[in-house]
């Protein structure tokens, strides 16, 4: 998609037992260096959590809304909260930064999700 046009469209595919589609809705020349960060919050039955993870997903829903509230309250406190709650082990050593990363930011749907929606 990187050269694609705006308006190309990715037919629905099953992969990693969801179905995904994307759209290219616009695109932004950015520079080449920009950061990026994550917190990762697994649960049981999340795609490629690990087999001991026990929490489930309305603590983890209840968990990621509590940290989005604390760091959007206090944004200097997301690598305190990365090292602290974050289930990526790589998170103590890189406080959640994703450097490295490839930049390309395309709108998808996780039909998946949308279906459980509509129920």
């Amino acid at each position: 998609m990187f050269n694609s046009p705006i308006g190309t469209y990715v037919e629905p595919y099953f992969e990693d037992n969801a179905y995904h589609m994307a759209k290219l809705l616009d695109v932004d020349y950015r520079p080449d260096s920009m950061k990026a960060s994550h917190l990762l919050i697994t649960y049981s039955g999340a795609f490629r959590a690990p087999q001991d993870v026990s929490r489930i997903k309305v603590d983890a829903d209840q968990l990621a809304d509590s940290l989005y509230k604390a760091i959007k309250r206090n944004p200097s406190k997301f690598e305190s909260l990365v090292t602290e709650f974050s289930d990526d082990p790589s998170a103590v050593q890189n406080k959640g930064d994703l450097a490295g990363l490839p930049i390309m930011i395309i709108w998808c749907i996780n039909l998946t999700r949308l279906l459980q929606m509509e129920k």
